[in-house]
């Protein structure tokens, strides 16, 4: 009923919090002590017979408000506070020329992040239960995420003002026993297709074991941060 009445009045973000606290193993959570990776229902490690208290109904309502509470303790600065959200794909090119300051994004983790997987709880509080469909969606193909990733370049180059920054911050990629350089790839599509566009630095943030989602040989080992900036004209 919370789904469909936030839907209906179009109260996305409070659908959003929804959505952010429905299954974990903390009091604050919805659902039984649970994952969204494997092992997703965690009663061995939370046996029934010892945290009894933890398999009980659990009401929505004072969570979904502690939930907003936490996101609003650090609300955004007056001066930003008037923004528009689009929900559309980056691929569509929406925007005008010249609009922003500067564009911060994260292209999707190839083979790192099973993203459908680990949402289908979420997934399915929004009306969609084949989760699978979704994965079909995702960039499957180094070739693909490149052509993705030469389009997406196109737009931004065109909507960063001139002198305006564009910062990538993208996942390191495995196939077998062979590893793909990423930022290399990024490196080469903006030297070969964008004079405009200037490469400022780079650097890398390894992720330690303790904060990886998945620790086996396919997670993310590393992320890295890309720093471009579009010259200014004439």
């Amino acid at each position: 009923m919370l789904v469909s009445h936030f839907v209906r009045s179009r109260r996305y973000f409070e659908l959003g919090c929804l959505l952010g606290i429905l299954h974990h193993q903390r009091p604050g959570f919805l659902s039984y002590p649970a994952s969204h990776l494997v092992p997703y229902l965690r009663n061995k490690l939370y046996p029934p017979s010892e945290y009894p208290g933890a398999y009980d109904y659990r009401d929505p309502i004072p969570r979904l408000r502690a939930k907003i509470e936490r996101v609003l303790n650090s609300p955004p600065p007056k001066r930003s506070s008037k923004f528009r959200v689009l929900c559309k794909s980056a691929l569509e090119q929406y925007l005008p020329a010249d609009y922003a300051d500067a564009v911060i994004t994260s292209p999707p983790y190839m083979d790192t992040l099973d993203y459908a997987r680990d949402n289908r709880l979420r997934l399915w509080f929004l009306g969609i239960s084949d989760h699978k469909a979704i994965r079909n969606m995702e960039i499957g193909k180094v070739s693909t995420f490149e052509e993705d990733m030469l389009a997406t370049l196109q737009i931004i180059v065109r909507i960063i003002k001139p002198g305006g920054a564009c910062v990538l911050v993208l996942g390191d990629l495995r196939r077998g026993s062979k590893t793909y350089d990423i930022p290399a790839m990024i490196s080469c599509l903006a030297r070969d297709n964008f004079r405009g566009l200037s490469f400022e630095g780079q650097w890398v943030e390894r992720i330690p074991d303790n904060r990886r989602a998945r620790r086996n040989g396919r997670a993310t080992q590393k992320e890295t941060v890309m720093v471009f900036r579009r010259r200014n004209e004439g």
